[in-house]
């Protein structure tokens, strides 16, 4: 015999959906049931807790730990595989400037950042630091 889902299945499902489309993604909606609703239900909540995990990362990232494992869900994750390549970015951006303040450290002091190795504000960032440099050791010279 098939199930249909109640009125009261649809308000929450559609509540749930709604919430998901504005960011909220806290609400969990448990259901133990086998039925349609109930897999609809469990399909959901694996997407809110895909989505919980990356509103996770993207705080820490945002609070500078770049110490993470962001885990791909599969090949069409695009959202899992952009934070990947912030992270990449960021650490090796982090590296460049590294990079140069050990070399300035040790007396180096026309080390210069690669700005080539990055693109966008990455690139300008590399690009503003060699400025500041120049300007700072141009006249010393």
């Amino acid at each position: 015999m098939k199930h249909f889902i109640t009125i009261i299945e649809r308000r929450l499902l559609k509540k749930l959906i709604a919430n998901f489309s504005e960011g909220d993604f806290a609400e969990v909606l448990a259901v133990n049931s086998r039925d349609e609703f109930g897999e609809l239900s469990n399909l959901l909540e694996q997407m809110r807790q895909g989505q919980q995990n990356k509103i996770e990362a993207a705080n820490e990232i945002s609070n500078g730990n770049l110490d993470l494992q962001i885990k791909v869900l599969w090949e069409k994750d695009m959202l899992s595989k952009s934070f990947q390549v912030v992270m990449e970015n960021l650490n090796n951006l982090i590296f460049e400037i590294k990079l140069i303040t050990d070399e300035i450290i040790n007396g180096e002091v026309s080390t210069r950042g690669n700005p080539d190795k990055f693109y966008g504000a990455f690139k300008e960032i590399i690009i503003g630091a060699n400025t500041t440099l120049d300007a700072l050791f141009t006249p010393i010279k």
